[in-house]
């Protein structure tokens, strides 16, 4: 005769235990992505995936999720590019939504990135690159940037839901030309 119990976790990490006779244990905890997703009311097998885009936007899941968007209905991201007076001069702001407790850090004066581990080996990496022609983003060819704590949101972005907060980035020094873009990419899971 064989003991066998199997705990299996819920995504809301409630945890069922029934005994068996064998002893085996399944862990179904969800990535946070996944817990996402589901209170999203997206669905496996039709629009659940990063790469898919459930409202059709051009968006990808994987974006909406970063951004604190609603993958269900096309509309305006919770990000803005706008500019702050800081000691009489222009400084250019991009303010975007991301999950809280994320830490961003300068890999080039031009480029400002957090990597964010799902929990399923795959990583988040969500790089905010600056450049003063729309070519050439990011690096050494970008203007300098920092993230700027001490900045608010501009008026009409949206209250982000619980989890997510707005980050701002901005030049370092005032710029009568320059962009910012964000791209948000998945490093899948090393096998």
């Amino acid at each position: 005769a064989m003991n066998l119990s199997s705990n299996v976790t819920d995504t809301a990490s409630n945890a069922l235990t029934t005994p068996n006779p064998s002893s085996a244990t399944l862990n179904l905890a969800a990535t946070a992505y996944q817990a996402w997703a589901v209170g999203q009311g997206l669905s496996a097998g039709s629009n659940f995936l990063v790469d898919q885009d459930a409202d059709g936007d051009r968006r990808t899941n994987l974006v909406e999720y970063q951004r604190a968007g609603d993958p269900r209905a096309a509309g305006p991201l919770n990000e803005a590019f706008h500019f702050v007076n800081l000691s009489g001069q222009l400084h250019g702001v991009l303010t975007i939504a991301a999950p809280a407790g994320i830490t961003y850090s300068s890999t080039a004066a031009g480029t400002i990135s957090a990597s964010v581990a799902l929990g399923d080996g795959s990583v988040i990496i969500d790089q905010i690159d600056s450049s003063l022609d729309l070519v050439n983003f990011g690096g050494a060819s970008g203007p300098a940037i920092i993230e700027d704590s001490t900045l608010t949101p501009p008026a009409g972005l949206p209250t982000l839901p619980s989890g997510w907060t707005y980050r701002h980035f901005r030049f370092v020094n005032p710029v009568t030309k320059g962009f910012m873009r964000s791209t948000i990419t998945l490093t899948p899971p090393t096998p």
